[in-house]
This record gives structure tokens, C-alpha cells and sequence, in this order.
């Protein structure tokens, strides 16, 4: 008896234990979690917008560069005359390009009639003579 009096005890202490636990987020309203989460938000917008914006600056400068250094391989190229005026020459190439002949089947000549076999004669008539 004093076994189950104990153990009633001390589950009911547990249980009361347990009862009103309070959240950190019970005292605000729903209107302050909402604003909260949109400045989060916002401020997670931003971040990403200013790693956007530097990754597309780097890109434009790297391109900016290129261009300029192909200009400057120009001009150096035509040794500084062409420096303010552009000239165009035209040329026209002609090719002709031959395809490739079909690969050969070296197995081709075991299944088609076109190729004359060479057959040893006294050969084939003595295996003839053995399945008559």
C-alpha cells in the first residue's frame, strides 16, 4: 500500500511539473511575429542583392577588359595607323570537302557471293569423300 502511495505521489509531482510552460513567443501578437519575419526578410533580400550586384560588376569589368585589350592587340597589330578609322578586307576561300569512304567489313567477304574464294581443292574433295 505504501508502495502504491508513493508511486501515485510521485507521478502526480511530475505531472505538475510539467503543467504551464511558457513560450517566448506568447506575448507577442501576431502583427509583431509578421513584422519581424519581413525584416528578416528584407534583410536577407539585401544581402543576396549585394552579392548579386557585385558578381554582375565583376563579370562587366572582366568583359570591359577583354574589349580593351583586343583593341590594344589591335593597334598594336597595325602598328598605331589604323588609330581612329576602320578598314575591312574581304576575302573569299572556296573548300571542297570529299567525305570519307565507307569503312570495309573484313567479315563481309565470308557472307557475300562478290568475292572468289580460293578453295584447295584436294582438300575439299577428301572431306567430300568422308561424309558420303
Amino acid at each position: 500500500m505504501k508502495k502504491q502511495f508513493l508511486f501515485l505521489a510521485g507521478s502526480a509531482i511530475l505531472l505538475a511539473s510539467c503543467g504551464n510552460n511558457a513560450t517566448d513567443n506568447q506575448g507577442q501578437t501576431k502583427a509583431q511575429m509578421d513584422s519581424t519575419i519581413n525584416a528578416e526578410v528584407a534583410a536577407k533580400e539585401a544581402a543576396m542583392k549585394a552579392s548579386n550586384d557585385s558578381m554582375i560588376a565583376a563579370q562587366a569589368k572582366i568583359q570591359a577588359d577583354s574589349i580593351e585589350n583586343a583593341k590594344n592587340m589591335a593597334a598594336a597589330k597595325g602598328n598605331g595607323k589604323t588609330k581612329g578609322r576602320s578598314t575591312t578586307k574581304t576575302t573569299t576561300t572556296t573548300t571542297t570537302v570529299t567525305p570519307p569512304p565507307p569503312p570495309s567489313n573484313p567479315k563481309d567477304a565470308r557472307f557475300n557471293e562478290t568475292t572468289s574464294k580460293k578453295v584447295d581443292q584436294a582438300a575439299h574433295d577428301k572431306k567430300a569423300d568422308r561424309f558420303k
